[in-house]
């Protein structure tokens, strides 16, 4: 994750516009994981394990979007993150 770090600040001095785009598709995710987060200790255990599977794939996620050349170890995208999210809802 750190290398995916490099590879992004790298490439925001060439197209900060991409990154600026790549961006408006995770924040809404990332705001939905941290305002979940903030009621850990009153979620069950299912529903940690769910936003913790969640919490992962954002990292993915991310890679996938702003050091895509670097891969992924599991397939992540807005879709995948969008049925996670749905499935934490439910619980």
């Amino acid at each position: 994750y750190l290398k995916g770090v490099l590879v992004r600040l790298q490439k925001y001095d060439i197209n900060p516009g991409k990154d600026n785009q790549a961006s408006s598709i995770l924040y809404p995710f990332m705001n939905k994981y941290l305002g979940a987060a903030e009621q850990w200790q009153e979620l069950t255990p299912d529903q940690q394990n769910k936003l913790e599977a969640c919490h992962w794939m954002l990292e993915e996620f991310r890679i996938s979007l702003y050091a895509q050349e670097l891969g992924t170890a599991s397939p992540a995208s807005e879709k995948r993150l969008q049925k996670l999210f749905t499935e934490y809802e439910r619980l």
